[in-house]
C-alpha cells in the first residue's frame, strides 16, 4: 500500500485528466436493491453490481467502502482518472468514465478520516468459483473442494494476493476479519 499526502496536487491532477465531470447519477432500482443488500450484509453476489461494468456506452465503476470519505479512480502510475460520486450514506461510490474496455487497469485512492491510501479494487478481479464448482459443491460431489475453498495465494493480472472462498449456503452473513481490515 502506498500513502499519499499531497491532496491539493491530486485534486488538480484529477480535474485536468477527467474528461467527464460526473455531478449527478441516475439512481436506479438496481442501485437501491444492491445497496440495501450490501449494507444489510446479505448480498449473495456483489460482482454483478460492484467493480467495473460497461453500461450505455460508458464504463461504470461502483465501489462499496462504508468508512471512506472519498474515492478517486487512478491509473497504474497513480494519475487520477476520475473522482467518484458518493450515491448513498452507506458508502457506495460511483464513477462513469469514457472507455471501451471495462476491464482496464485501475486502482482506488481512498480518503479515510485518518488519511489517504492507494488500494486495489477487489471486485476488479475474477471469481475463482465457476458454475461447475457451485453445482458440484451444492451436490456434495466436488472431489477437490480444498483447491477452491479457504485461503490461497494467487496472482491475477500481475497482482499478488490472497483469495478466500467459503461455501456456506445456509449462512445469512460471512465475514473475513483480519488486520487487513480498515
Amino acid at each position: 500500500m502506498q500513502t499519499f499526502s499531497s491532496e491539493k496536487k491530486n485534486n488538480l491532477e484529477c480535474k485536468k485528466m477527467r474528461k467527464q465531470i460526473m455531478t449527478t447519477y441516475n439512481y436506479s432500482e438496481q442501485d437501491s436493491s444492491f445497496i440495501e443488500q450490501l449494507s444489510g450484509g446479505y448480498c449473495k453476489d456483489p460482482f454483478p453490481y460492484l467493480g467495473s461494468h460497461f453500461e450505455n456506452g460508458h464504463c461504470v465503476i461502483r465501489i462499496y467502502l462504508p468508512e471512506a470519505d472519498a474515492v478517486k479512480i487512478v491509473d497504474e502510475k497513480g494519475r487520477c482518472l476520475s473522482d467518484t460520486l458518493k450515491i448513498d450514506d452507506c458508502g457506495v461510490f460511483v464513477a462513469v468514465l469514457d472507455c471501451s474496455d471495462p476491464h482496464f487497469y485501475y486502482r482506488l485512492r481512498v480518503t479515510y478520516p485518518l488519511g489517504e491510501i492507494d488500494i486495489e479494487d477487489p471486485c476488479r478481479f475474477k471469481s475463482s468459483l465457476f458454475e461447475l464448482d457451485n453445482w458440484l459443491l451444492s451436490e456434495g460431489t466436488h472431489l477437490r473442494p480444498y483447491e477452491k475453498l479457504g485461503a490461497h495465494f494467487e496472482i491475477q493480472e500481475n497482482i499478488a494476493g490472497v483469495r478466500f472462498s467459503v461455501w456456506a449456503p445456509n449462512a445469512k452473513r460471512v465475514s473475513v476479519v483480519g488486520d487487513f481490515n480498515y
